[in-house]
C-alpha cells in the first residue's frame, strides 16, 4: 500500500469508529488505535510528534494515556529519537514493528472493503488494485465481471501520470484491470524494452509510451501502426491542444496521442529570494550568483540542483541550457517562432556544439555543479527532485509533471514556497520552453483484433476526465494541454497555471530535442561526452570535438530500421 492508501484507509476506519462511538450508549474510544493512526499519519506527513501531542489524541485522561505511551515505548511500537541539543527533549515515531503489523492489517482491510463493495474478486491479490481518491469517471460501458476483462499490457514510463493512471485503472471499485496490466520502467529502459519488443512476432504490450523526441526512430522501424482512422469519432483532437497534437504525428500520419504535456523549468524557492531581496534570475550567470547567495551550508542547503547524471539525463540538460543559449544542437531550419525539423534531409544534418555557444553552455554547467550537491553528477529526475522538495537547494531545473510533487507530496518542505520560472537565458532575452511528455501508441505487431480495445484505452486514459480521476490518486497531475478549457483543474495546480500562460505566449517548443530518427543514438554519443567534460575525465574542447565527430558518423548513416 503506498501512503495515500494507508491515509485513506485511516480516514475511513476514524469515521466508522467515530460513528459507532456516536450512535451507541456505550462504546470504547480505543486508545491504542488513537495513538497508533495518529503515529502513522504523522510519520507519513513528515510531522513532528511529542508525548504530550500523543497523549492529546488518546482519548483517555493524561496519566493513563502515559502509561500506555510508555508500555508501546517498552514494547517496541514506539521509537523515540532526541531532538534537542540537552537531550531531554524527544520525538515520537513508529517502530518498524508497528509499520509492518499496520500495513499487514491495511492491507487485509483494503482486501475486504474492495471484495465486499468493489467488484474484485476473491482471487486477486491486494496488490492488484487501488485503494483511494474518488470514484474514477469512466466510460458507462466499463465491465462489471472480472470476465469481461481485456487484460491490456501497458509499457510506460515510471512517472507520476503513469502511477496515477495506474492508479485509475487498477481502482478497486472498477473492473478495469490490474495493477500487473502496467510495466513501468525508467525512461532508458523503456527504450530498451520498446527495440526488444520490436522484433518479436507479437507484442508483449497492447499499449505503448513512447517518449516525443522517439517518434521519428519507432516510426522508421516500423514498430508503430498509424492511428489517426481508429481514432476517427473520438473527441481527443479537440480536447489537445494543438502543438501537443502535432507531437504525435510524423509524415503527415497519427502515430500517437500525447498522454500529457510537461515542460522543463526552473522552479525557485519563492521565500529564499523574498528574504534575501533578490530578484529572480533571467540570466546564467544570474542563476550563479543566486545560488551562490542562497546557498547555506550550515542548513545543508545548496544553490542549485538539476539532472547531471550520466547518460539521457545530462544529455538532455545539455540540450536544454544549450536552447537557453539561443541554439540548438543541430543545423535545423530557423522560423519566426523557433527551428524545425520539417522538410529537412536528416542525413544532411551537422552538429552545431563545437562552437562558442556549445563552449559557453557547458562552462555555465561546470559553474552549476560549484553550487551544486557534490554528487549532482549522479542524480537525475527523482533522485534531484527530492533535493528541492526536501528543502536542500534554492532552485530546481526539473519537468513539471514531477515538480507537482512540490504542491501535493506529503513530504514536501517547499509546498506554497515555489515560483516556477521559464529557463534563464545566456544573455537575458526572452526565451522558450522545452517540451516534453509521452505518447500513447499501438505497436505495429500487436493482433489486430487487439488494436480497438487498446485505442479504448488510449481515449480513456488521453479524455478530459482522466485528470479528475487520476488527481485523488495520491500524486495529483496536471494534463497541461488542457487546463484552459478547465478551470477547476487549473485552480487547483499552480505548476500548470503558468505553464498555461506560457502556452498562451507561444513559447513552448520541441526543437531542443528534434524528433529525428537518430536522435537516440546522439542522445547516447552527448550523455557520455558531456558528462566526462564536467566529470573532468575529459576538456572540454576534447568532449565538444569528440562528441561532434560521433554526432556526424551517427548522422551520415543512411537509417534503414525496418531493414535492420
Amino acid at each position: 500500500m503506498n501512503d495515500f492508501e494507508t491515509l485513506r484507509l485511516i480516514s475511513l476506519i476514524d469515521r466508522v469508529r467515530g460513528t459507532f462511538g456516536d450512535m451507541m450508549p456505550m462504546s470504547d474510544e480505543e486508545p491504542v488505535w488513537n495513538a497508533t493512526s495518529f503515529l502513522i499519519r504523522s510519520e507519513i506527513s513528515g510531522k513532528l510528534v511529542t508525548i504530550s501531542t500523543l497523549c492529546d489524541v488518546t482519548g483517555v485522561p493524561y496519566a493513563t494515556s502515559r502509561r500506555l505511551i510508555n508500555r508501546m515505548i517498552n514494547e517496541g511500537l514506539i521509537l523515540r529519537t532526541v531532538r534537542s541539543r540537552t537531550g531531554k527533549s524527544y520525538a515520537l515515531h513508529p517502530s518498524p514493528a508497528l509499520l509492518a503489523s499496520f500495513e499487514a492489517y491495511g492491507r487485509k482491510m483494503k482486501a475486504l472493503i474492495a471484495q465486499t463493495i468493489g467488484k474484485r474478486s476473491t482471487d486477486e491479490d491486494d496488490d492488484d488494485y487501488y485503494f483511494g481518491g474518488a470514484q474514477p469517471t469512466l466510460p458507462a460501458a466499463v465491465g462489471a465481471d472480472p470476465g469481461e476483462r481485456d487484460d491490456l499490457r501497458f509499457l510506460l514510463n515510471d512517472d507520476n501520470y503513469a502511477f496515477a493512471v495506474r492508479n485509475m485503472w487498477s481502482d478497486f471499485r472498477t473492473n478495469l484491470g490490474s495493477t500487473r496490466d502496467f510495466k513501468l520502467m525508467t525512461c532508458p529502459n523503456v527504450h530498451n524494452e520498446l527495440v526488444e519488443n520490436s522484433k518479436l512476432p507479437v507484442s508483449r504490450y497492447d499499449v505503448v509510451g513512447i517518449n516525443l523526441p522517439w517518434l521519428g526512430e519507432f516510426v522508421e522501424r516500423g514498430a508503430l501502426v498509424p492511428i489517426g482512422d481508429m481514432l476517427e469519432g473520438t473527441d481527443l483532437r479537440e480536447t489537445i491542444h494543438p502543438d501537443f497534437w502535432q507531437a504525435g504525428r510524423w509524415r503527415g500520419r497519427v502515430y500517437g496521442v500525447p498522454i500529457y504535456a510537461t515542460v522543463n523549468l526552473l522552479a525557485a524557492r519563492s521565500d529564499l529570494f523574498s528574504a534575501a531581496e533578490m530578484a529572480y534570475p533571467r540570466t546564467f550567470d544570474e542563476v550563479i550568483a543566486a545560488g551562490r547567495k542562497l546557498a547555506s551550508p550550515s542548513q545543508g542547503r545548496y544553490g542549485v540542483v538539476w539532472d547531471a547524471a550520466r547518460g539521457m539525463p545530462i544529455s538532455h540538460s545539455f540540450m536544454f541550457f544549450m536552447g537557453a543559449a539561443g541554439s540548438p544542437m543541430l543545423s535545423l531550419r530557423k522560423t519566426f517562432r523557433g527551428y524545425t525539423i520539417d522538410n529537412l534531409d536528416f542525413e544532411d544534418l551537422i552538429p552545431t556544439i563545437d562552437n562558442d555557444i556549445g563552449r559557453s553552455t557547458l562552462d555555465f554547467m561546470h559553474r552549476l555543479t560549484e553550487i551544486s550537491p557534490p554528487d549532482v553528477l549522479d542524480l537525475a529526475w527523482d533522485d534531484a527532485l527530492h533535493v528541492f522538495l526536501t528543502g536542500q537547494a534554492a532552485m530546481s531545473y526539473c519537468w513539471s509533471m514531477r515538480a507537482a510533487r512540490f504542491e501535493y507530496d506529503l513530504r514536501s518542505a517547499v509546498k506554497r514556497r515555489v515560483s516556477y520560472l521559464t529557463h534563464p537565458t545566456r544573455t537575458g532575452s526572452a526565451g522558450t520552453v522545452p517540451i516534453g511528455g509521452f505518447l500513447l501508441a499501438v505497436p505495429s505487431n500487436l493482433p489486430e483484433d487487439r488494436r480497438q480495445s487498446a485505442i479504448r484505452a488510449i481515449e480513456m486514459m488521453t479524455s478530459r476526465e482522466t485528470p479528475k480521476s487520476c488527481a485523488p490518486s495520491g500524486l495529483p497531475v496536471s494534463s497541461n494541454f488542457r487546463l484552459s478549457a478547465d478551470p477547476e483543474m487549473k485552480a487547483g495546480s499552480p505548476v500548470a497555471n503558468f505553464v498555461d500562460k506560457w502556452a498562451a505566449k507561444g513559447l513552448l517548443q520541441t526543437w531542443q530535442r528534434p524528433a529525428i530518427p537518430q536522435f537516440h543514438a546522439i542522445d547516447t554519443i552527448l550523455g557520455e561526452e558531456i558528462h566526462a567534460a564536467l566529470s573532468r575525465s575529459k576538456s572540454d574542447a576534447c568532449a565538444l570535438r569528440d562528441a561532434t565527430l560521433r554526432m556526424e558518423r551517427a548522422l551520415s548513416k543512411v537509417v534503414q530500421f525496418r531493414a535492420a
